[in-house]
């Protein structure tokens, strides 16, 4: 994958944000009121270390962007140890082989996989464990790399923009913390949006038809005498990232199993469901196997080491350490389980973590706005977003969608997670659509996740280009009609329950 149309176009981001600094006063706001204060101009010094910052910062919620670039390397080895022991090639033929004959089959299946779960959920970082299969076997069937990452990644991205149940990855949705909306307002709205956009998203790819064969390629063999050529029509398998051909007598299911284990267990333990659901039986439990005593003496707790507050076992309170270390855990159970020597498997692990490297280290460096932004938050400082999302917003006296959308655009190119645009935008958002918190909530969501399909300082987006071995313009110039559709459906199906009679919901 080149890197350099993604650096390019965060770069110029950054420098626009650069000048801002130095022509915008940073503000707060007390219900719909702003308060300005001094511009906080960010000067050489800012502009050479804040990229390099974002592979070494832990900011103010304790996120750190490495962690983003470690789980794209593991994802990269976890593979390359699963292709040394020639089975995950033998997966791969299997399932080809199985959907030759249905290759408009398996597009479906992954579409609604990805998209299902990450409208479930809204947790893209599990799924993309997969994301390097589905892209695999998508091309080999035939299809080109535009379609096999919006059947994958893209699916994933539309999940996360129609967030059915979505809580709102590692953390509490400040929708609900701080405006009190409910997981099930406006339910049918997000399902409606949820299937219309996968609709879309199905029927462009469906469109595609699948065009590349395997190549043949001739060679020349002597017969036994040694005298006589002839030539040899033979089958040459195409090599793709993170898959080498090969084949193995040894058993695929538990490499499937440990895999699918391995990303089950991750959305379950980072999904938010006392947040979300009020279901408090995972911490429950956990709280009586860490109240256990013995002689006065928490012994579960002390082997558990529960005052780590990164790695943590309390299922629902998982975050991007969890993920790593269990994919940890799985590269060397698969590559003790199926005989690999520590040579073999730290061979199998390098060739696939340095073919994700370029990836991983963009993947953290475009935080580099929002680091400094939450850097700036952090230290109390007035924010220039407060001032310009005050002037975008006005002074509403109805429900705005023009202007809603407009301040979460211009959101969604600073902050890379949608609960802090949130949380900045609290007291207007509460003075200007009291009463209508939940439309704003599937508005923001809807528009801030599209903008996730689009901008270079998507960490989904970007990692999965790296998968797909794709250019962040090859991607926009090919899933340009995608996206376009994908726009329409969120206004249409936004338009129709905000003024349609009978389903409207203002």
């Amino acid at each position: 994958m080149k890197k350099k149309d993604i650096l390019k176009a965060v770069g110029v981001l950054f420098l626009i944000y650069v000048v801002l600094s130095w022509i915008i006063p940073g503000g707060s706001f007390t219900e719909a009121t702003l308060t300005t204060d001094t511009t906080t101009p960010l000067g050489i010094a800012d502009i050479i270390m804040y990229p390099i910052a974002t592979f070494f910062n832990t900011n103010f919620i304790g996120v750190n962007f490495a962690w983003f670039g470690i789980i794209v390397l593991l994802i990269g080895g976890l593979y390359g140890v699963m292709n040394k022991t020639s089975v995950y090639p033998k997966i791969v033929d299997g399932v080809v082989k199985k959907f030759t004959k249905k290759k408009r089959l398996f597009l479906v299946i992954s579409v609604l996989i990805f998209a299902l779960i990450s409208a479930l959920t809204t947790l893209p970082w599990p799924l993309l464990v997969l994301v390097p299969f589905f892209i695999t076997v998508i091309c080999l069937l035939g299809y080109d790399k535009i379609t096999a990452f919006m059947a994958t990644v893209g699916a994933i991205l539309v999940g996360n923009m129609t967030s059915i149940f979505g809580y709102q990855n590692e953390s509490v949705n400040y929708f609900y913390v701080l405006f009190g909306n409910d997981t099930l307002d406006l339910i049918v709205m997000k399902i409606a949006l949820f299937v219309i956009c996968v609709a879309v998203l199905l029927t462009f790819v469906l469109i595609k038809k699948p065009v590349k064969k395997r190549a043949k390629r001739e060679v020349k063999a002597t017969n036994k005498k040694g005298n006589k050529k002839e030539e040899v029509k033979e089958e040459k398998k195409e090599s793709y990232l993170l898959y080498e051909p090969g084949t193995s007598k040894k058993k695929a299911w538990p490499m499937v199993a440990l895999v699918l284990f391995l990303v089950i267990i991750n959305l379950i333990g980072m999904y938010n469901w006392v947040g979300a659901f009020n279901f408090k039986v995972f911490n429950n439990i956990y709280q009586a196997i860490v109240d256990f005593k013995i002689n006065n003496h928490a012994i579960f707790a002390n082997i558990l080491g529960t005052n780590n507050s990164m790695f943590k076992f309390e299922l629902g309170t998982w975050g991007t350490y969890n993920l790593a270390i269990l994919l940890l855990v799985n590269i060397l159970i698969i590559a003790r389980g199926y005989g690999l020597s520590w040579k073999d498997a730290w061979e199998g692990f390098k060739n696939g973590a340095k073919q994700m490297l370029p990836t991983a280290l963009v993947v953290v460096v475009v935080n580099v706005i929002y680091l400094v932004i939450i850097a700036t938050f952090s230290k109390g400082t007035p924010l220039l977003f407060s001032t310009i999302a005050s002037g975008v917003l006005g002074k509403a006296k109805s429900f705005d969608l023009l202007r809603l959308s407009g301040v979460t655009i211009i959101g969604s190119t600073m902050f890379n997670e949608l609960q802090y645009v949130t949380m900045v935008l609290q007291q207007p958002i509460s003075s200007l659509y009291a009463g209508n918190t939940d439309l704003v909530q599937v508005v923001m969501t809807s528009v801030f996740g599209f903008m996730m399909l689009i901008l270079p300082t998507s960490t989904v987006l970007v990692a999965g280009l790296g998968f797909a071995d794709l250019t962040w313009k090859d991607y926009l110039k090919g899933g340009f009609k995608i996206l376009l559709g994908l726009l329409i459906a969120v206004v249409v199906v936004t338009l129709l329950f905000m003024y349609c009679p009978g389903i409207k919901v203002l």
